[in-house]
Order: structure tokens, then sequence, then C-alpha cells
């Protein structure tokens, strides 16, 4: 994570932009079905979908 999400999320906010990063503890880049259940993350796509 602090070689890119993290890098990304700072230079983000120094741009002025505003990002929440949300970081599931022990998870990583695999295929979680947590993922598909968090409200955060639903709220998200469904505010965001065209």
């Amino acid at each position: 994570m602090d070689r890119n999400s993290s890098i990304l999320a700072k230079r983000y906010r120094q741009l002025g932009g505003e990002m929440q990063l949300i970081v599931f503890p022990g998870q990583g880049h695999n295929y979680w079905p947590g993922w598909f259940q968090s409200q955060a993350l639903v709220d998200f796509v469904i505010a965001h979908a065209r």
C-alpha cells in the first residue's frame, strides 16, 4: 500500500482533490467478498454511476 494507494491518495490531495482511502485490515490485493459487502463502496458506486 505504501508504494501504491497511499502515494495516489497523497498526490491527489496535494492537487486539491478529495479522496477517502478505505483500508480493510488483513486484506490486500486479493479476491475478498467483503469488498462487495462494503456499504461505503456500494454508496460510492451508486453515487458515481452514469
